[in-house]
């Protein structure tokens, strides 16, 4: 029948009868199915109707839904083995080889055949997405505009940068002959404008009149690091990314003694120092390890010209003092001039058994800075509540945009509400469903 509801209801019936001698009209039924309700109870019937050893013998039947509706039988009670999937790898249709990938996978029972690396999915900035496969000696051929990729299409030599909205398909060839089906990954680039720190450090002087300058929207790869040289940041520590920084000069690269550089910070900052890893002495200003002076991180930032590793120690506010670029300027050469990174904690840990209420928040809202509440909503190192609520277009979608909140809550015992109970009421398409089956 060319309804798909009467067929439907012809395999129930075949189904609930028990009756076997209907096994080749499913078979020729699985081979040209095309409705993916009456697929599924097709494939449940066989399953039920014929022994073990038929259903191994479909796998390799010359018709694809045959094959396909075997192994999903035979997958769902366990009855064929990872050695036994892996021989059928090649299969020649697209939708046998994904569903072979997929078993294998949640079960472990071998290497993926390709790894997206970062894995699809949606990102704030470019990235350089690596393949790797686990065919020996194969070669991957892409495309980046939704095309199936041939034996013309570019040829996978080294990262690929993704900068907006892409569907990544990747074949793998090993001996002319392709492996596996085209594998694809979905990538999505969404802009979002960076978050501009509050400028908390001034007054910058050096003995020299080039121009040094703090960027305050952040750490990110691509950024200059030097305000006299194209060099770039090619990979940032998550730990330091979105920190404010320091672009140095780096015709300083010679300079020395303990009082190069003099900034003043209105509030205790923890100062990052990276210094260029071919340095071979450590910098005596810095008194790296002792009680009063740099530690080490353990953090590394690589640039397209040197590896900085980073050192940091507390200062307090007021003036803050860095040192030269070397010990002994006529004899260290070849280094460059070093960076300087500023992490500010906006919130202080909360007393032990702390509780706040309601009419704490009320009193305090007196002497309340709408601007250090803008900070500690959207500073990476904040109050959170970025990773899940937008404001002014940055943040995430997981919870309602608050950029109108002020009109919407009448009250301020409202948003306290909310902030201190925050399941007590959900605005409706963001309560979390759970399906039990």
């Amino acid at each position: 029948s060319p309804e798909p509801r009467l067929r439907h209801a012809a395999v129930l019936a075949i189904h609930q009868s028990g009756h076997c001698q209907s096994i080749s009209d499913l078979l020729e039924l699985a081979a040209q199915e095309t409705d993916r309700v009456t697929f599924y109870s097709v494939w449940n019937a066989l399953r039920d109707l014929a022994t073990v050893e038929s259903r191994r013998s479909w796998v390799t039947d010359e018709r694809p839904g045959v094959r396909l509706a075997a192994l999903l039988g035979l997958f769902a009670d366990a009855e064929i083995s990872a050695e036994e999937v892996l021989s059928l790898r090649s299969d020649g249709d697209d939708r046998v080889t994904e569903l072979i990938e997929l078993w294998l996978m949640k079960t472990g029972g071998a290497e993926p055949l390709l790894t997206f690396n970062p894995p699809p999915g949606e990102y704030t900035e470019p990235i350089s997405v690596t393949l790797t496969t686990s065919v020996p000696q194969a070669t991957l051929h892409y495309t980046t505009d939704g095309s199936v990729p041939v034996n013309t299409s570019s040829r996978y030599h080294g990262p690929i940068t993704i900068d907006r909205a892409t569907t990544l398909k990747v074949t793998i060839t090993q001996d002319n002959t392709q492996t596996g089906p085209v594998m694809v990954g979905e990538y999505r680039v969404r802009r979002v404008e960076p978050y501009r720190h509050r400028p908390f450090v001034t007054d910058l002087r050096t003995p020299s009149p080039r121009e040094y300058r703090i960027d305050w929207t952040g750490l990110a790869p691509g950024k200059r690091h030097y305000t006299d040289r194209e060099y770039s940041i090619s990979s940032v520590p998550t730990e330091l990314r979105g920190l404010p920084y320091l672009q140095t000069c780096n015709q300083h690269d010679r300079s020395s003694g303990p009082n190069w550089l003099h900034m003043t910070s209105d509030a205790d900052v923890t100062v990052l120092v990276g210094v260029d890893a071919r340095v071979n002495a450590p910098l005596e200003w810095m008194q790296i390890g002792t009680p009063d002076g740099f530690q080490e991180t353990g953090l590394e930032l690589v640039t397209t010209d040197p590896t900085f590793r980073i050192y940091r120690r507390h200062f307090s506010a007021g003036e803050i003092v860095l040192g030269g670029n070397t010990n002994n300027p006529r004899q260290d050469s070849g280094r460059g001039m070093y960076l300087v990174i500023f992490e500010r904690s906006l919130l202080t840990p909360p007393p032990p058994a702390a509780s706040v209420s309601e009419s704490d928040v009320l009193a305090a809202m007196k002497t309340a800075d709408p601007e250090r509440g803008r900070e500690l909503f959207l500073h990476p190192k904040g109050a959170g509540c970025v990773k899940c609520h937008q404001l002014e277009g940055q943040g995430q979608k997981f919870a309602p945009d608050l950029s109108d909140v002020g009109s919407r809550a009448k009250k301020a015992e409202i948003l306290i509400q909310s902030i201190l109970d925050p399941s007590a009421v959900i605005t409706e398409g963001f309560a979390q469903q759970q399906i039990v089956t």
